[in-house]
């Protein structure tokens, strides 16, 4: 094996991670569409999940999706025609906003809930409570060490 190949033992971590994250986005999706939801294209629906997340503002919303400031404007923007969230001053910082469901939501917010609830019942019961445990352990720890300040994406 040449010394710049890399042994192919699984599939890119990266790949794995996609192909879940869009397989649960779909089925999300086909959910709340099936209750007459709106449609949300993919990038919406991940600046949903970070409010979801409680994620407010959308400076970090811009980070974690790794888009501009200018991109989750114009995708709040978005949201906020068709209802689903709305921008309510920051009590802290009179010059920011933050991001908050829109009331007319709830019904959307309910459905797309159950649907999650619904798809981690059915990973769980394919892997089993401790294997499903331990993922969910590993999500966490990668997430703490992504967030720290050592952290930083090879270029």
């Amino acid at each position: 094996m040449a010394e710049t190949e890399v042994p192919n033992v699984h599939p890119p971590l990266l790949f794995l991670l996609l192909q879940s994250y869009y397989f649960l986005d779909d089925a999300l999706q086909a959910s709340v569409r099936k209750a007459d939801g709106p449609n949300v294209p993919r990038l919406q629906s991940m600046c949903m999940a970070n409010v979801a997340a409680g994620v407010e503002r959308p400076s970090q919303i811009a980070k974690n999706l790794g888009v501009s400031r200018q991109a989750v404007n114009t995708l709040l923007r978005e949201l906020t025609r068709k209802e689903l969230v709305q921008l309510v001053p920051d009590p802290t910082d009179q010059r920011a906003k933050r991001v908050q469901y829109h009331p007319n939501a709830l019904r959307m917010i309910q459905v797309s809930r159950a649907a999650m609830a619904t798809n981690e019942a059915a990973i769980l019961a394919a892997v089993g409570q401790e294997r499903f445990d331990d993922f969910i352990e590993v999500l966490k720890q990668f997430n703490e060490f992504r967030n720290a300040e050592t952290c930083t994406p090879s270029a």
